[in-house]
C-alpha cells in the first residue's frame, strides 16, 4: 500500500465478485454475471439484452466528508481507504498462474469487463485492468467449487475509473467458467448468508485494521430489478460513524449470461445530484457495452 495516509487502495485479485471502495458520499459495488450457454452467443436472437437501469440507490449518506476505510473488491479482497483528497494504489498481491492461458476464456473474461473506451471526460483510468487470479481466502471460494474450475486468464480485472476528481469509481471484472451450470453454482454461494456475513466480516476488518470506527452492516439483498435480465444476486453494505451516520455505500449485482461473469462495482462519497446521476448513468452505459461485446462473441 502506498505511503500516503489519506487514501490508500489496494487491488488484489482473488477473481470471484468484483468489489472497491473509495471516499465520498456513498460508496455502491455493482457485479454482473452474464449469461450464454458458451459465452456469447452465436445466434443474436439469444443475445441477452442488458438490464433497463442500475439498481436503485435506496440510501444516501451525510455529504460532509469524513474519512471513512471500506473493503468492496472486484475480487472480495481489493482494499480500498479514501478520503476526498488523494489516493494511491497498491499493487494485487497473488501468485502467477503457472497454466497455459485458455486463448478463448481469456477473450471471452475481459470482453465481459467494462472498459476505458467506455467512458468519456473527466473520467479517468485509476487503476489499470489486470488478470485476477483466484484465492481460496474468496469468501466465494469452495473446495472444488466454481471457481477451481476456471481456466488461466478466464478471471480478469478492468480498469477501475475515476469520475473526475470525486471519490466516484467504477471497478468491473469478468468471469468467464467453463460452462453455465458451474455459472449457476458460483450464484449459488453468493446468494447464501454465509457469503454476505463473510463479506461483512472482511470489510470490518479492514476497518479496524485500518484504525477506523466505522461500522459495516449488510443492508439488504432485495432490489427491484433483481431476477431481471440476468440480474440474479444483490448485496447492499453500509458503512456507518459510531454514532449511526451512513458515511458509505457499497451496493453489488450480479447478473447471469450462461458461462459468462461480468462484474461491476460502482462506488462513491461526497457527491452532488448530478454527479451522482452521472456515475449511475455512465456505469450502466459502460455495463451495456460489456453485454455487447459478450454477446458479439461466439
Amino acid at each position: 500500500v502506498g505511503s500516503d495516509p489519506c487514501r490508500t487502495a489496494t487491488r488484489s485479485a482473488e477473481g470471484v465478485n468484483h468489489e472497491a471502495c473509495a471516499q465520498g458520499r456513498l460508496c455502491a459495488g455493482v457485479s454482473v454475471l452474464i449469461q450464454t450457454s458458451c459465452g456469447g452467443s452465436a445466434d443474436p436472437g439469444d443475445a441477452t439484452a442488458a438490464p433497463s437501469s442500475q439498481p436503485a440507490t435506496g440510501s444516501t449518506p451525510d455529504t460532509s466528508p469524513s474519512a471513512t476505510t471500506i473493503v468492496v473488491s472486484t475480487t472480495e479482497s481489493a482494499t480500498t481507504t479514501a478520503d476526498p483528497t488523494t489516493t494511491t494504489v497498491a499493487a494485487p498481491t497473488t501468485t502467477v498462474d503457472p497454466r497455459p492461458i485458455d486463448p478463448e476464456d481469456e477473450a471471452l473474461a475481459l470482453a465481459a469487463t467494462q472498459q476505458a473506451a467506455s467512458f468519456a471526460a473527466p473520467w479517468t483510468v485509476f487503476a489499470e485492468g489486470a488478470p485476477a487470479p483466484i484465492s481460496t481466502d474468496s469468501c466465494s471460494y469452495r473446495p472444488d467449487g466454481a471457481l477451481t474450475f476456471l481456466t488461466n486468464g478466464a478471471s480478469q480485472d478492468g480498469p477501475t475509473m475515476q469520475l473526475g476528481d470525486t471519490g466516484a469509481f467504477v471497478i468491473s471484472g469478468g468471469l468467464a467458467f467453463p460452462d453455465e451450470t458451474l455459472a449457476m453454482e458460483y450464484i449459488g454461494v453468493l446468494n447464501t448468508d454465509d457469503w454476505a456475513a463473510c463479506r461483512v466480516t472482511k470489510l470490518q476488518k479492514f476497518q479496524e485494521d485500518n484504525n477506523s470506527v466505522s461500522v459495516v452492516e449488510l443492508a439488504t439483498r432485495e432490489s427491484a430489478e433483481l431476477n431481471q435480465a440476468g440480474f440474479e444476486s444483490y448485496a447492499e453494505f453500509h458503512v456507518k460513524s459510531p454514532d449511526g451516520t451512513l458515511e458509505r455505500v457499497a451496493m453489488q449485482s450480479f447478473y447471469r449470461l450462461g458461462r459468462t461473469v461480468i462484474s461491476q462495482i460502482v462506488e462513491y462519497g461526497a457527491l452532488s445530484d448530478s454527479d451522482l446521476d452521472k456515475l449511475m448513468n455512465d456505469a450502466y452505459v459502460a455495463l451495456s457495452d460489456s453485454y455487447d461485446r459478450v454477446n458479439a462473441l461466439p
